[in-house]
């Protein structure tokens, strides 16, 4: 563990590392308690992060900038994008150089590639990754998390963890966080920005929510402790497609 709040920092959550938690005990177990970081590389990897690195560089200097942008960290990375990946490339680019220009030209302040952590207790912290973050207009901060995925999905709870959070960072507690996720990905043949990017305001609601989600995965964690048997496994069809279970780490059994 990189970062930690102290030293007697054990576990770190996320919402992936939560994500994971819900879907497989077992699976958690082995990944964080005994650290079998299990990396499979994937069509859209190399793709997803030249895209990320090409806009936390971007500052809005005009199409040829970003196209030039996009060839040096390809180069610099030796990234190697997948045959199918590779006409998504100009699409990505066109679409953030349309984002940019619409939400962030104006921006009073951005911060990019942002983390925020926090102690939940002396044993573990709670640690989130924000691609964007902006302070529009209206002197509202606006979380955006971009995917290079190409399709839409519900991203929720990822948002409200983003928006506990910077509550519990600032000492505040906002009325409503606004937040953003953008679409790099899609082509919907229109030049709208809307088409690509997903509007959400977070309320008080969304904080109670995601706050009893924490403290449930804290009270798994404290129950089960280091002990094998107790992170029970979670037998789904997800199992056939589990690394774990491929490297004969799991069973996938009861």
């Amino acid at each position: 563990m990189s970062n930690k709040s102290h030293e007697t920092t054990i576990f770190t959550l996320s919402h992936s590392s939560m994500s994971v938690l819900k879907k497989c005990p077992r699976e958690w177990y082995l990944r964080y308690i005994c650290g079998h970081y299990i990396s499979i590389a994937q069509p859209w990897s190399d793709f997803g992060l030249l895209i990320h690195e090409v806009s936390e560089l971007y500052r809005g200097e005009g199409k040829d900038k970003l196209i030039q942008l996009a060839k040096d960290v390809r180069k610099k990375h030796k990234y190697k994008i997948h045959e199918d990946y590779v006409p998504k490339v100009p699409l990505a680019l066109k679409n953030y150089k349309k984002y940019y220009e619409t939400h962030l030209e104006n921006a009073k302040k951005i911060k990019r590639e942002q983390e925020f952590r926090t102690d939940l207790n002396e044993y573990i912290d709670l640690v989130g990754f924000l691609d964007l973050l902006y302070l529009n207009e209206q002197d509202e901060w606006v979380v955006v998390d971009l995917k290079t995925s190409k399709k839409k999905g519900e991203h929720s709870e990822q948002l409200a963890l983003y928006y506990f959070l910077m509550t519990i960072l600032t000492g505040k507690k906002p009325k409503r966080l606004r937040a953003q996720i953008v679409y790099l990905s899609l082509d919907s043949g229109s030049t709208d920005v809307e088409d690509f990017v997903e509007e959400y305001v977070l309320e008080h609601d969304d904080l109670d929510m995601i706050e009893q989600k924490i403290f449930g995965c804290m009270e798994i964690i404290a129950n089960c402790g280091t002990e094998k048997d107790k992170w029970r496994k979670k037998p789904s069809a997800l199992c056939s497609y589990c690394a774990y279970k491929e490297y004969g780490l799991c069973n996938g059994k009861v």
